[in-house]
């Protein structure tokens, strides 16, 4: 099957990437792209599929002092907080890589979700104050809402 692209990377193309878990980084993923982009022979279409933040979400990646903390009511939702530590990871990365694009001439960049996590349905109902079979229509729409962001420099 050709899909039109020149390569295929897989993790097998990694040399000692950094894993989170049993995944690679969102880091060493960032990493990847910006060794790609060093070879400047042509313009490029690069298009990645972080997995870092898959779950489950109960997989003790972390120890408890290295997990975000939510306060007494929602401390004890360990996969909400294993999942938000992995958000800040990611993040952190992002941070990384979207300085490193910023310094080149021209790029556009495209960064978006693909799902919400899925959580303990105790801790979704604590943040929305009542059963999730109460959801109002909007409520129930943010719930497999997911966020994107679109860099535009030229």
């Amino acid at each position: 099957l050709n899909l039109g692209f020149d390569r295929f990377i897989d993790k097998n193309d990694f040399i000692d990437p950094e894993y989170i878990g049993y995944f690679i980084s969102d880091k060493s993923c960032y990493d990847k792209i910006i060794e790609e982009l060093k070879n400047k022979e042509k313009e490029k279409f690069i298009f990645a599929v972080t997995i870092q933040n898959h779950g489950g979400y109960n997989s003790s990646r972390f120890n408890n002092d290295e997990m975000v903390q939510l306060g007494s009511e929602l401390n004890t939702y360990t996969d909400a907080r294993e999942y938000l530590t992995l958000i800040q990871k990611a993040d952190q990365a992002l941070e990384s890589l979207l300085h490193i694009l910023k310094k080149r001439r021209a790029s556009n960049n495209s960064i978006f979700g693909d799902h919400q996590p899925y959580l303990d349905e105790e801790f979704y109902e604590k943040l929305y104050g009542h059963s999730l079979k109460e959801l109002s229509s909007e409520e129930e729409e943010k719930r497999y809402m997911t966020p994107y962001l679109i860099l535009v420099k030229l």
